[in-house]
């Protein structure tokens, strides 16, 4: 039966990325329709990069150009000598795609869970204009420093895996709910420094969700504030064609996070290896 539900959804998918319309307004540029919006330094994770939904079947196997899912938008920008500023409109946010249940990157936050329960269809808002999402921008670059700043009001694109219990057998039923209301304020910096270019972002977060560690407590929700830090350096590797990127990426919860089914706080890193040679590019990651 899974199989043939499988082989049913994924027989033909196609999917329009970006169609969007682009017309000068004097010093602003209007762009509306279908598109990526891109507000982060990082490669491959996303930590400013807090506008667009992502493609998580796959986890990072991959292109990072497609993990972002095209939003219908309306955004206008402001580019002066060294001064830019933005403004961007989702009127119908959309949400990861986290794929569905048996899938290889599909997993639940729990591991005390006996083997008996059930994943329901993930929930989402309606297309309401009270759940769009807005967010402003601002950058200069001064002495080789590249900075921006940002505030983003918008639902939360990461799903939240809420549960309730069986009204048919005594087991918990998860399911993947989107869409609890988040702010953001956020920035971001680069700088050539000769050898590397340094990036970093860093981003709070106010009233982000979370669930409860023990899923006998059904339905239980928690609301924290975080922080998330990224630093990275781009290395050119000498005498070839051949780059290094390394990163640092921390998530704090702040306040108390007893119970809550992640940990206060979760640090990882990551090591990209790209080398061109003629018409192929290997990378490893």
């Amino acid at each position: 039966l899974r199989l043939a539900t499988w082989a049913r959804r994924s027989w033909f998918q196609a999917n329009v990325r970006e169609a969007f319309v682009e017309m000068p307004l004097g010093n602003v540029n209007a762009r509306i329709g279908k598109q990526t919006i891109n507000w982060g330094e990082a490669v491959g994770v996303f930590v400013a990069d807090v506008v667009n939904a992502r493609d998580l079947r796959e986890f990072l196997l991959q292109d990072f150009d497609q993990l972002r899912i095209g939003q219908w938008a309306a955004r206008f920008d402001w580019q002066g000598e060294d001064k830019s500023a933005e403004v961007v409109w989702i009127p119908v946010p959309t949400y990861d795609n986290i794929g569905a249940f048996g899938g290889d990157y599909f997993s639940l936050p729990y591991s005390n869970v006996s083997n008996l329960f059930a994943v329901t269809p993930s929930v989402k808002p309606s297309r309401s204009l009270a759940h769009s999402n807005v967010g402003v921008r601002g950058g200069f670059l001064k002495d080789g420093w590249d900075v921006s700043a940002f505030y983003y009001r918008s639902m939360d694109r990461e799903a939240l895996l809420t549960s309730r219990l069986s009204p048919i057998i005594p087991a918990p039923l998860f399911t993947p709910t989107f869409g609890s209301r988040i702010s953001q304020f956020g920035t971001t910096s680069s700088k050539d420094l000769e050898f590397a270019i340094l990036k970093t972002e860093a981003v709070y977060t106010h009233g982000k969700a979370f669930t409860t560690a023990n899923p006998i407590i059904l339905g239980k929700i928690e609301n924290r504030n975080t922080v998330d830090l990224l630093v990275g350096l781009d290395v050119p590797i000498p005498d070839s064609e051949a780059r290094l990127n390394l990163q640092a990426i921390q998530r704090v919860i702040l306040g108390n996070a007893d119970g809550l089914a992640v940990p206060r706080t979760q640090s990882y890193a990551s090591v990209q290896v790209v080398y061109p040679s003629g018409k192929w590019e290997a990378s490893l990651l």
